[in-house]
């Protein structure tokens, strides 16, 4: 379990509404940009690029979210990093893609920095 961040919930919670319009929704995301073109390629695929942003999944799971990033990495799309947060907006587990090292279980700090940067970009879609 990942200890929890004072004050990340609620903004979770607050970004996600925002983010949804107050429309009902399954999937909140935005995509995965390679060389500037939007690449739905799944995890594993070869691609051949110069420059890449990160593309990123929250879905409603069950009793909560699931929070998934992917990124390139040696011209593969790879898994970024896979959270999961509970209804109340806290992180519950996580994995953080370390590349060379493998997977390694994701700290507290991880989710509340990497949402300060992601949540500010304008191109998430709610479907």
């Amino acid at each position: 379990m990942i200890s929890r961040v004072p004050g990340f919930n609620r903004r979770f919670i607050l970004k996600l509404q925002e983010l949804s319009r107050g429309r009902p929704w399954t999937v909140i995301s935005r995509p995965l940009l390679v060389d500037g073109e939007i690449c739905n390629l799944p995890i594993g695929s070869q691609v051949d690029c110069v420059m890449w942003v990160d593309g990123e999944r929250i879905t409603k799971n069950g009793d909560g979210y699931v929070w998934e990033s992917t990124t390139v990495w040696n011209d593969r799309v790879v898994l970024n990093f896979k959270a999961r947060i509970d209804a109340n907006g806290n992180p519950v587990a996580g994995v953080v893609n370390c590349f060379g090292l493998g997977f390694m279980p994701m700290d507290r700090a991880y989710l509340p920095e990497y949402a300060a940067d992601s949540f500010d970009r304008d191109d998430w879609i709610a479907s």
